[in-house]
């Protein structure tokens, strides 16, 4: 009598193989959601700092050319210097009432650039994350005239 075997179920081999691809797939998965938050609180703190940055932006934007923080220490080369700037100041961005931020908002300003009768003046926000620091600029370029 011949008897037909079916063959059910899997093999040995197909289930070790179905089970290293799942622990593949898993182990990226993981470390994905580690480094995604692990990075979580770096980009929340550039995402505030911008927010700042362009808020400084838009003050220095409207005072008038005479305030007093729009005055040159007369060192035009000095854009780049975050050691001593022509303005300093902390501000404090309140998220909830148990989490405030402090930046530190430096600018510098350079009269006659890019051009005679302008006034550029870079702002720079830093802030330190643990070990990592933050830092941003931008530059507000401005007629004498205005």
């Amino acid at each position: 009598m011949n008897k037909k075997s079916k063959k059910r179920g899997f093999t040995i081999l197909e289930v070790v193989v179905a089970i290293a691809l799942f622990g593949f797939l898993y182990v990226g998965l993981f470390n994905a959601i580690f480094v995604g938050t692990r990075m979580l609180p770096i980009v929340r703190a550039r995402i505030y700092a911008k927010n700042i940055l362009n808020t400084q932006c838009e003050i220095l934007r409207s005072l008038p050319m005479d305030h007093p923080f729009l005055t040159n220490d007369g060192d035009n080369n000095d854009l780049e210097d975050t050691t001593a700037p022509d303005f300093a100041r902390i501000d404090t961005f309140t998220i909830t009432d148990s989490l405030r931020l402090l930046h530190d908002i430096r600018w510098n300003i350079a009269e006659n650039m890019p051009e005679q009768n302008m006034v550029t003046i870079r702002v720079y926000v830093m802030r330190n994350l643990g070990a990592t620091r933050v830092s941003l600029w931008n530059d507000v370029v401005r007629w004498r005239g205005e």
